[in-house]
């Protein structure tokens, strides 16, 4: 008798090909990496201006050491910024959100407050006034904290899955590069500003302004990214629907149809939900009305999409 040979179940796998060095390393020169580049310069310049450089500062100047050791404590909201972190992304800056998007108010108010908190720092003198200092301190170490927390979130919303990890990569890189401009770039300025005649407070006040001054890096990085890099991923800013995951073509035709005015009068929120596991937000809007309603309608537009992308659960 014949034995039938037993057939092969064996499947061979498809390699993938492997991405060259060029194609590895051209993600970091990407528009959106190199915005988070210069960003996380911003947020690691202020760290040393309210720890070690403003230890050396307040040495120099005959502070004793047991106000020295106090002054960490200054570093705390660096410690606690997760405590309001949630009312960062929740609320809106006045005139800042309205000028230039959630985000990205946010982001030049923070720094616009930490350039004017490192001014103040600058114009006081440690061995007269540690009070104010450690005030100044406080003021700089709130601020920069409400940055990183800012920059954080951009960098998640902005940059795809695939751009994640050299996003983070360059932050840290640039952050690094901020905490190494404001220690040792920081200490070469007050020697350079003492050789050329300054006294030691007037050259201390000087490296400080200069530090102030590259602050404006994270501004101007604000102001020339583009408004959809700072859009979150659910918006409804353009359109009249926005969905999180692609809707049937009927849905997608009849929210289109659902608003015709960018400044509504009255409007009403529907959720279409067909067994998708996120819903559609369509806005109904009627005529135009007036500036007060407009804002109106833009808050409980964000109240919306804030709900929505927190809560990611199928709506029963």
């Amino acid at each position: 008798m014949i034995v039938p040979k037993s057939a092969s179940t064996s499947f061979e796998n498809p390699v993938t090909p492997r991405a060259s060095c060029r194609e590895s390393l051209e993600v970091y020169l990407q528009r959106r990496v190199l915005i988070v580049l210069l960003l996380g310069f911003s947020s690691g310049l202020p760290l040393a201006l309210s720890g070690s450089t403003l230890l050396v500062w307040m040495r120099e100047s005959g502070v004793d050491l047991g106000t020295i050791g106090l002054f960490a404590l200054v570093g705390t909201p660096y410690t606690l910024k997760f405590a309001w972190a949630p009312l960062v992304d929740a609320l809106h800056v006045p005139f800042f959100t309205r000028a230039f998007g959630r985000r990205r108010g946010w982001l030049v108010c923070s720094q616009l407050l930490l350039i004017g908190a490192i001014l103040l720092l600058a114009l006081t003198d440690p061995a007269r006034s540690p009070l104010f200092v450690a005030l100044g301190a406080l003021l700089v170490a709130a601020m920069s904290s409400t940055q990183d927390i800012v920059v954080d979130a951009f960098r998640v919303e902005s940059l795809p899955e695939s751009e994640q990890a050299a996003g983070m990569a360059s932050y840290v890189a640039a952050y690094r590069i901020g905490m190494l401009a404001s220690t040792a770039g920081a200490l070469f300025l007050v020697s350079g500003f003492e050789g050329l005649g300054f006294s030691k407070g007037a050259a201390w006040t000087a490296g400080y302004f200069t530090m102030a001054a590259l602050v404006v890096i994270g501004i101007a990085t604000a102001l020339i990214a583009l408004y959809g890099l700072w859009s979150p991923p659910i918006s409804l800013m353009g359109s009249s629907c926005t969905s999180l995951n692609p809707m049937s073509a009927a849905q997608s035709t009849n929210c289109r149809n659902a608003s015709r005015s960018p400044i509504p009068r009255s409007f009403s929120l529907r959720i279409a939900n067909s067994g998708a596991r996120t819903p559609a937000i369509c806005l109904q809007t009627t005529v135009k009305s007036s500036p007060s309603m407009v804002r109106a309608f833009c808050s409980f537009k964000r109240l919306a999409l804030s709900l929505v992308a927190l809560v990611k659960r199928p709506f029963v």
